[in-house]
């Protein structure tokens, strides 16, 4: 008996093991990994309205890409980021309820600049917007709520720029 469990724990540790390395071989990636040209592993990153927590954040995104961050001339091209949030917009107002749902909108800009001068990509926009409920009898939840929407766009932007370094 015992050296049937051993036997059938060794078949599965086996096969478990071809399934990863032929998933591998394939060029199977997991999904949020990304390969950016190698034009682009090694950056300058200039950032304009970011916090520090905000640079931090896109820092990490641009790593979890294979991007190393360095200091100025020190990489192969120059990213020039800059974060806005765009002016919060009521979509529906119910007095009855106490609830508004507002829309809440990012805007980042970014161009980049590869030290050797060629295809310079000029500034481009990326825009991420989601509607949000203010309760007006819990500002304090709504404000957490609040600052939660905004984290999350900006982290949706954050990859949405990795996306289009991708194809440069």
């Amino acid at each position: 008996m015992l050296f049937k469990l051993r036997s059938r724990f060794l078949t599965r540790s086996v096969a478990g093991l071809l399934v990863v390395v032929g998933l591998s071989g394939c060029g199977f990636k997991l999904a949020g990994t990304s390969q950016l040209p190698e034009s682009l592993d090694s950056l300058h990153l200039i950032t304009k309205n970011f916090s520090d927590q905000q640079r931090e954040d896109l820092g990490s995104v641009l790593k979890g890409a294979g991007v190393t961050l360095t200091g100025p001339g020190k990489g192969k091209a120059t990213l020039s980021v800059s974060l806005k949030q765009l002016p919060q917009r009521t979509v529906v107002s119910s007095a009855n309820t106490g609830i508004t749902i507002v829309r809440l909108a990012l805007q980042l800009n970014f161009s980049l600049h590869p030290s050797d001068d060629t295809q310079t990509v000029r500034s481009k926009v990326l825009v991420q917007q989601k509607n949000f409920e203010l309760d007006d009898d819990n500002l304090l939840s709504s404000s957490r709520q609040k600052n939660d929407v905004i984290k999350n766009l900006e982290l949706s932007l954050y990859n949405q720029l990795i996306f289009q370094m991708q194809r440069f």
